[in-house]
Parts: structure tokens; C-alpha cells; sequence
């Protein structure tokens, strides 16, 4: 069963989120596993549950941002 959430956050709560973010997808990464399809396949989908969720707050997905030089 999904239920949705509607909060309220000031810019500088989704900044903390967003940067939250951006730690799990850098543990999701960093998790060592022996590769498998179906562990490429975990890691994929939950990469793209955190597009999702950045979508959602506005900010942009990891896969879209420029490198900055």
C-alpha cells in the first residue's frame, strides 16, 4: 500500500535532503557486492528511485548534472 505525503520545506530543509541524497546514492555505489545481474539491476532501480526523489524536490537527478570544471 503507497501512501502520500505532502510536507511543506523551506529551501535550505530541501537542501539537507537533497544533499541526504547524494549520500545514499554514494553508499549505494560503494556498497561492495560480487557482481551479478541482479545486483546491477538493485542498484539500478534504486538509482532511479532517487531520481525520482530529487525530481521531486526540485533538484537535479546525478545522471544530469555537468561536470564542473
Amino acid at each position: 500500500m503507497q501512501k502520500n505525503l505532502k510536507i511543506e520545506l523551506d529551501s535550505q530543509q530541501r537542501d539537507y535532503l537533497l544533499a541526504g541524497l547524494r549520500f545514499v546514492r554514494s553508499s549505494i555505489a560503494l556498497d561492495i557486492q560480487d557482481w551479478s545481474e541482479e545486483v546491477e539491476d538493485r542498484r539500478q532501480r534504486q538509482y532511479g528511485d532517487l531520481d525520482s526523489l530529487e525530481a521531486m524536490l526540485g533538484g537535479v537527478p546525478a545522471g544530469d548534472r555537468a561536470a564542473r570544471v
